[in-house]
């Protein structure tokens, strides 16, 4: 299985740098290309795995922190890149109502059919839910300050804000790790199938993959999906007008899932297997990182590539994160979840998604 995988993400790697140069129908490129980054993202996690399982608890829990949302930061990068500024904004909202909404309802439902009522611990719930409130709450703030405050009253550039606020995040998202991976690691020991070995140190590999392969892997993953990101950017724009699609809606919602797919499986799979610890925290983990590492990094980022973003968003995509944050915190506090509450969650997400669709 993971042989045919690396296989068909040769193919498709090779097949993006030929569409980077090559003329082809729109909806074929994104389509490939969508389809390549996906694959390539799980390529991506294989090999992060591997080398986490080699390096140590600590380093590894660092090295699966910083490369979890890489798909998405190298998708962001190209966009930005392209002058999508409007798009790159909307995947990041799409980004975390689609872990909180759509990947974790996907996880209880599945989950909830196997095994009707699922328990997760409610202290790491808790934990989570707390610090993934705060880190949307400080996104949104330049958003909700530039719909308060008349222009006539604004002291400073809302651009000049944006960069004050995104280092404050990611200094918290550096403060949080540390507090998971030394300060206070043993709250994040949970005797769990799945969790405990995630933080404990693994003498054998996943995949039997020598170092230098894990790392050959790592790299190619990383050169096809900006290969990929390039045609899929490139394609965007021609897709919106033959479809009719809003970019707003093909941030939110497609360009969103495309560079978070792979990471949605893996919670939902655990789900599946009755592991709701991991689940929540994969979904929970992600939709923090959005907002406290990637929404930042490209508002910095975006400055050297001479298309700078900010953080103010649209007012249904403010919605839509409250919602979602709102939604995730009521339906975690108590530590249970089942199919019903994963198909509410589907439902909001739906709902939502359609909103964006006509907006």
């Amino acid at each position: 299985m993971v042989r045919v995988v690396i296989i068909i993400c040769v193919v498709f790697t090779l097949f993006s740098a030929v569409l980077m140069f090559a003329s082809i129908n729109p909806l074929v490129e994104f389509v490939v290309s969508a389809v390549g980054i996906v694959l390539l993202a799980i390529m991506l996690g294989w090999s992060t795995e591997e080398l986490s399982s080699r390096i140590g608890p600590v380093s590894g829990g660092l090295l699966n922190a910083t490369m979890g949302n890489g798909a998405e930061i190298i998708v962001g990068i190209v966009g930005l890149k392209a002058g999508l500024s409007v798009v790159v904004k909307a995947s990041i909202t799409g980004s975390i109502i689609g872990n909180l909404l759509l990947v974790w309802g996907l996880s209880a439902l599945v989950g909830g059919i196997s095994h009707k009522v699922q328990h997760f611990s409610i202290k790491m719930a808790s934990m989570n839910s707390n610090m993934m409130a705060l880190a949307v709450a400080a996104l949104v703030i330049p958003s909700i300050f530039f719909m308060t405050v008349s222009s006539a009253h604004l002291k400073v550039d809302l651009m000049e804000m944006s960069i004050v606020i995104s280092i404050v995040l990611i200094i918290i998202y550096l403060a949080s790790l540390l507090f998971i991976f030394r300060t206070h690691r043993h709250h994040f020991l949970l005797k769990k199938i799945g969790v405990e070995e995630r933080m404990t140190p693994k003498h054998e590999s996943p995949f039997g993959w020598s170092l230098p392969r894990s790392v050959l892997t790592l790299i190619f993953s990383g050169v096809g999906l900006f290969f990929a990101a390039e045609v899929l950017v490139g394609a965007i724009e021609p897709t919106i007008v033959a479809l009719g699609w809003g970019e707003i809606f093909m941030g939110v919602v497609i360009v969103a899932i495309i560079a978070n797919a792979a990471e949605h499986s893996s919670a939902v799979l655990f789900a599946y297997k009755n592991n709701m610890d991991l689940s929540f925290a994969i979904c929970s983990s992600s939709a923090q990182q959005i907002a406290l590492l990637v929404a930042p990094f490209l508002v910095l980022i975006s400055l050297a590539l001479g298309s700078p973003m900010d953080l103010v968003f649209e007012p249904l995509e403010l919605v839509a994160i409250a919602f979602a944050v709102v939604s995730t915190v009521l339906m975690s506090n108590d530590g249970r979840s089942n199919w019903l509450e994963g198909l509410q969650l589907l439902g909001l997400y739906l709902v939502l998604a359609v909103a964006f669709f006509f907006l």
